[in-house]
Formats: structure tokens, sequence, C-alpha cells
């Protein structure tokens, strides 16, 4: 993905258990396991569109975040996180892995 932390922390459990879904009713109706999820968004600051996908890996760790986490939701946001958080977090893991 390609999008600005604005955009990712924005992006919707909704959108994202929707489109899990449909995927895994796809790949049932044709009796073949879950593929690649492509999908586009638009970001907030340039209105543009962005392709994005999820690869097998991503799903299945989709799927066991949104398990793991069904009773804790407060907001209908994917991850609890504000931009800043998000910007936070990047800084620790880029300070531990003596990036920064």
């Amino acid at each position: 993905m390609w999008l600005r932390a604005g955009d990712f922390v924005n992006i919707s459990r909704f959108f994202i258990e929707n489109m899990l879904k449909r995927e895994q009713e796809k790949a049932e109706n044709e009796k073949r396991s879950t593929d690649v999820i492509e999908f586009e968004l638009t970001t907030e600051k340039e209105k543009e569109p962005v392709s994005c996908h999820f690869s097998n890996e991503s799903i299945e760790l989709l799927k066991e975040y949104l398990r793991t986490n069904e009773q804790n939701w407060d907001s209908p946001k994917l991850f609890p996180l504000s931009q800043d958080g998000l910007n936070d977090c990047y800084g620790r893991l880029a300070k531990k892995s003596r990036l920064h």
C-alpha cells in the first residue's frame, strides 16, 4: 500500500471485514483457496486513487487480528491509532532497528 499515515489509520474495519468475507465466499463458490485481494482507496490529501492489495499472509493475519479484537471495538477504525500514534510507532521501530 502506498498510503500516508492518515489514510492508513482511517481504514474502516467494516470495509476490511466485508472485503475478506466477499473473497471467502467467492473462493468457496469457486472451490478454491482465498487469493490475493486487490482494491483501491482514495487518498485523503491528494484525492487520488491508490491501488492496494493484501497477500495471502496478510489476509490470514487480518482474520486473526479481527477475531482476537472483536470484543474490544470502540471505534469503526481497523486500528485504534491516531496519525501521531502511528508515526510514533514508526519512530520507535526505526530506532529499535537502528534505521533512525
